[in-house]
């Protein structure tokens, strides 16, 4: 009888689980022409949380939002290390967004702390009335990023649902009728 129940729990939680990575995303700095800090018609952090997190990514990576009450916008490196250590973070996605008179220009960073360097650098423009647009095009930026260092195939990210586990349950199931 013990038998059964030791390889009954063996069977519930296997011995060996591999750990997804960590990506934190820190809010992003929005300035204007002459670096003033400056508004940004939507919250382009929580954008890019949201599209990221649509995305399976084959359990493999967890993705997570810093609030700039924890930390200050991370702006160099030394930040972002500093971030990645306290919150046991593997990489940190940070950078800014600058609003121009015609125009959006931005540049997000991916720093990896195992190697206390930034392995991908992202850049997206667009003109002042489709910020939309720009916030869309960063994050297929960083997506495509991602699938790099995942070696996860983006076109297979598109054809799969978010989630890989699907429950069918037969409809006479609920009515009864079985």
């Amino acid at each position: 009888m013990n038998k059964k129940i030791f390889c009954f729990i063996l069977l519930l939680f296997p011995v060996f689980t591999p750990f997804a990575s960590e990506i934190k995303i820190a809010p992003l700095a929005v300035y204007d022409g002459n670096g003033n800090k400056t508004s940004a018609p939507f919250n382009p952090t929580r954008a890019i949380y949201a599209e990221l997190e649509k995305h399976w990514f084959e359990g493999i990576v967890n993705f997570s939002l810093i609030t700039e009450s924890q930390y200050e916008i991370p702006v160099t490196i030394i930040d972002a290390n500093k971030i990645c250590v306290s919150e046991n973070a593997d990489y940190l996605i940070y950078g800014y967004i600058k609003k121009n008179e015609t125009n959006w220009l931005c540049e997000v960073k991916l720093y990896y702390a195992k190697e206390k360097k930034i392995i991908k650098e992202f850049f997206a423009g667009d003109g002042i009335e489709h910020y939309d647009r720009l916030i869309n095009i960063l994050c297929q930026n960083i997506l495509f990023g991602i699938e790099e260092i995942t070696g996860i195939n983006q076109n297979k990210l598109k054809q799969q649902k978010t989630r890989p586990m699907e429950l069918n349950i037969p409809a006479p199931f609920f009515t009864g009728a079985l």
